[in-house]
């Protein structure tokens, strides 16, 4: 058994590698991008500006589809470079 993994190990350790990193990159693309889009949607709402004075229902809203935003253009634009290697 310890022979066959140790062969295994030797033919494929490149493709485990570099899926491994990959793997740990793209989780620490979600991670960053959550806390990004985390971040935006609270100063959305704890922002002293004339946001405030915009429909308290709206605000919420605003926030969400920010957070949201950020969330989505970072992920897909790391996931293009990743594709097409720009």
């Amino acid at each position: 058994m310890k022979d066959k993994l140790l062969v295994f190990w030797q033919n494929h350790s490149e493709t485990i590698m570099t899926l491994g990193y990959n793997l740990i990159l793209a989780l620490a693309i979600v991670i960053a991008s959550a806390l990004i889009a985390r971040s935006v949607k609270k100063a959305i709402q704890n922002t002293k500006s004339p946001l405030k004075k915009i429909d308290k229902t709206l605000l919420p809203i605003l926030s969400s589809v920010l957070g949201y935003l950020v969330y989505t253009q970072t992920t897909s634009r790391c996931r293009i470079q990743r594709f097409t290697g720009a």
